[in-house]
């Protein structure tokens, strides 16, 4: 079943089936494909790369963030030292 929906070899496996048992087995073959091949197969690969974009916007949206961090950090550091140079009148020398 799997050779025939991954269209590999499924030709032979059809005319075995067709001298085995009754010259209408194709329409079994026909059917499994249609549904398999084209349908099936193309549905697992949507959900696989679905699954994959959304963990890659995931991953951008958590580097953004840690992005965002690292620049509030240093915007923070930033104005403790102007606050603390404007504030020198503050300081004491002893």
């Amino acid at each position: 079943m799997f050779q025939c929906v991954t269209l590999e070899g499924w030709s032979d496996i059809q005319s075995m089936m067709q001298r085995t048992f009754h010259e209408i087995a194709f329409v079994i073959f026909i059917t499994m494909i249609l549904t398999g091949a084209f349908f099936l197969l193309n549905l697992l690969l949507a959900v696989i790369n679905s699954k994959f974009t959304e963990a890659h916007n995931e991953h951008q949206q958590q580097e953004k963030a840690e992005k965002l961090k690292k620049s509030r950090t240093v915007q923070f550091d930033d104005d403790e030292m102007d606050n603390a140079l404007n504030n020198k009148d503050e300081w004491t020398i002893s």
